[in-house]
């Protein structure tokens, strides 16, 4: 009976292994199934946290750009002194009141700088010697007798040599400059301050970041304090 027994447990066994040897077209369609819809939400999930990662990445860096940038030109706006020669602590352009409603602000701001010397700070332009396209660009001019005025029709006066001031190309972190723009939120209440608004664009990423801050000069005297309004001839 034992052998027999043996025998009976062999052939069961035998047949259990190969009834499941294997997988049925059925099982390996369900199988590759799960599988791709598994790789297909693992994928959503990846794509969106790695986007989330360079977004934060880039505001970070915008962030720390900008504060560098804000921080260097505020400086420079509040230390401007009144110019002995024209009377003026800033020239913009005409559009740059928007008090009036009239533009949304200068893209560049002419002042007499602490040591009495004019200056003008702008992004640079392309195809112009010793300015890059996106990056801040603050340009002192010497002392002269009047020749004329390139940026106006004021008397912003200037000669040559001029002396450009900007940052090297790495404090940028791969951003540029997309918009720089000045303006006078309250010319009648507050006149000796300029609002400076910034957008800076990540050249990988394409991430945009915009901020703004407002800078007041410090050499403010009501008598002889004036913002002039002057279109540009460039």
């Amino acid at each position: 009976m034992s052998g027999k027994r043996r025998a009976w447990m062999k052939y069961i066994w035998e047949c259990s292994v190969k009834d499941t040897w294997g997988l049925t077209l059925a099982e390996l369609i369900v199988t590759f199934a799960l599988t791709s819809i598994l790789m297909v939400s693992a994928a959503f999930v990846f794509t969106g946290s790695l986007r989330m990662h360079y977004r934060m990445k880039s505001a970070s860096t915008a962030m720390i750009v900008s504060d560098l940038l804000l921080d260097r030109i505020s400086g420079e706006i509040a230390s401007a002194a009144v110019s002995e020669n024209d009377g003026y602590c800033f020239q913009l352009e005409q559009e740059a009141d928007v008090s009036s409603g009239r533009g949304e602000g200068s893209t560049w701001i002419a002042f007499s700088s602490r040591n009495g010397s004019s200056a003008m700070i702008y992004s640079g332009k392309p195809n112009t010697e010793n300015e890059t396209e996106g990056e801040l660009v603050i340009k002192y001019f010497n002392l002269a007798a009047d020749h004329g005025n390139e940026f106006g029709s004021g008397s912003l006066n200037r000669t040559i040599p001029e002396i450009t001031w900007k940052f090297d190309s790495n404090v940028y972190m791969g951003c540029k400059i997309k918009k720089l723009t000045f303006s006078r939120p309250d010319p009648i209440g507050h006149p000796n301050v300029i609002r400076i608004d910034l957008t800076l664009e990540n050249m990988l990423s394409g991430f945009e970041y915009s901020t703004y801050c407002y800078a007041e000069n410090y050499n403010y005297k009501e008598q002889d304090f004036m913002v002039e309004i002057c279109c540009p001839t460039w």
